[in-house]
């Protein structure tokens, strides 16, 4: 065999390798020499076989590569979404952004570009600027040719607004005929910057939800005045931001902040409404004499004051919210109840926000005892109820009581919630528990009531339960 493909050890001794000892030997330098000829022989073969190996390596992987882009077009061809009719793709379709699922393949973006109506919702977020382009706003609404367009537009309320912002609001008022659904929320300079450019040209605009900051008593949108709005939500997350609106008899859904003059005089025209969601100033500010306003067919209530309850007659309510205030909820609501016809079944109610808030069962016994058609009752409070009272409450309410919300402040309430309620006719509890774990005895005890059939949810904070408990639509901002 040649030096190159093999060699022998080396014939320096190792205290003279390790070290920095001079060799005495005469024959050690020679034989040094020899060695390093021979292994510097050795590696010019082994990185010549290196080479060679790496050289089929590179083919290897590259083939790999090739067959997995290869497997990949032949799975491909067996996916149920190459099968799939261009109808049940636009359907999916409807899920995703448009800008996303037309990028994926030429398929996919001619499907999108034949259908107008994936280019109809329109979003545009102050939290996406980034993805916001006068450019693409263009293009979007060019590809949704002439359909009904879904609005979304979120600006600062505050600061003045960019050119940029102020164009794309512009570009898109020059397609206001074609306005059908609508959320704007932006400062009074910017929304109204275009009324005149839209006003008498909203022709098929069914639900408007504005939020317009301003720092006037009362703002104007009287260029709204003709639109066939059926929802319509006015600065229902601008608390007392109060705006005043033309009358649409034709309103279903009505909802936000207004003073309480603004509030009675929509409600006066709009005897169609099903849904009702107001937020209002102190009582004080109004005092209204006359018949209770009629709305026969409202079906849903949510009130951030009771006492607007005196001047409304609802003889078809179905549900009620309204923030509890202890001083007098407990008269207002059994005399609001007492004078009309309406059964209500669901009742909520929402306190103690503040600090001094301290619930009375007495109280809420009353109020409870003047709605016996009630099935389902809930107390949002902070403070909550006190262990003792959570019991005496429910012992004492209707007995054709069947759901029951609370906000619990300790695991002892819990437990004696647990303890007993389940031999009556509630059937679901929706409870609070913030700020404490709950016990493996107490866990077991709700394994024990759902296995029995009753329905026990917990949510981790007051807000929580707010949220699971009452509809987006008819929530008031806080």
């Amino acid at each position: 065999m040649s030096a190159a493909t093999t060699m022998s050890s080396s014939l320096v001794p190792d205290h003279i390798l390790e070290s920095n000892l001079p060799p005495m030997d005469p024959d050690v330098p020679g034989a040094a020499r020899d060695f390093i000829v021979s292994a510097r022989a050795r590696k010019n073969h082994l990185s010549e076989q290196i080479s060679d190996l790496q050289s089929t390596l590179t083919a290897l992987v590259a083939e790999c590569e090739s067959l997995d882009c290869q497997i990949r077009k032949h799975e491909g061809v067996l996916s149920p979404l190459r099968r799939m009719p261009p109808e049940i793709l636009f359907t999916i379709f409807g899920f995703t952004p448009p800008w996303l699922v037309s990028a994926v393949c030429a398929r996919w973006r001619t499907i999108c570009l034949s259908q107008p109506l994936l280019w109809s919702t329109v979003v545009v977020e102050r939290e996406k600027w980034g993805c916001c382009s006068v450019k693409r706003l263009e293009s979007q609404l060019e590809r949704s040719r002439d359909v009904p367009l879904n609005i979304t537009f979120v600006c600062d309320i505050v600061t003045v607004s960019t050119p940029e912002q102020t164009n794309m609001l512009f570009i898109l008022a020059q397609h206001c005929q074609r306005w059908e659904r609508v959320t704007l929320f932006g400062s009074e300079e910017f929304i109204l910057g275009v009324a005149e450019q839209v006003r008498g040209r909203l022709d098929i605009l069914s639900r408007l939800d504005i939020n317009m900051y301003h720092e006037r008593d009362v703002a104007s949108l009287d260029f709204l005045e003709g639109a066939p709005i059926r929802d319509l939500f006015v600065n229902k997350r601008l608390c007392y931001r109060p705006v005043s609106v033309p009358l649409f008899p034709q309103l279903s859904r009505y909802g936000g902040s207004n003073t309480w003059t603004g509030h009675l005089d929509m409600l006066r025209s709009c005897a169609l409404l099903v849904e009702c969601a107001l937020n209002m100033g102190d009582a004080a500010e109004y005092a209204y004499i006359g018949a209770p306003i009629l709305l026969p067919n409202l079906l849903r209530l949510s009130l951030s004051h009771h006492g607007f309850l005196a001047y409304l007659d609802t003889p078809a309510l179905v549900d009620l919210y309204f923030d509890y205030d202890l001083e007098s909820a407990h008269q207002d609501l059994p005399r609001f109840l007492r004078g009309v016809s309406c059964r209500p079944t669901r009742l909520i109610m929402t306190a103690g926000f503040e600090a001094d808030f301290h619930p009375d069962v007495d109280q809420l016994v009353g109020v409870i005892a003047a709605v016996p058609s009630i099935r389902c009752f809930g107390l949002i409070a902070k403070p909550s109820l006190p262990a003792d009272s959570v019991v005496d409450f429910l012992s004492r309410v209707s007995p054709a009581l069947e759901s029951i919300l609370l906000s619990l402040g300790g695991e002892d309430v819990l437990t004696k919630l647990l303890e007993g309620t389940w031999d009556r006719r509630l059937r679901s509890f929706t409870l609070s528990t913030p700020d404490f774990l709950i016990s493996s005895e107490n866990s077991s005890k709700m394994d024990e009531l759902r296995s029995r059939g009753i329905e026990i949810l917990l949510v981790s904070s007051d807000f929580g339960l707010y949220a699971e408990t009452i509809p987006q639509s008819l929530r008031l901002e806080r």
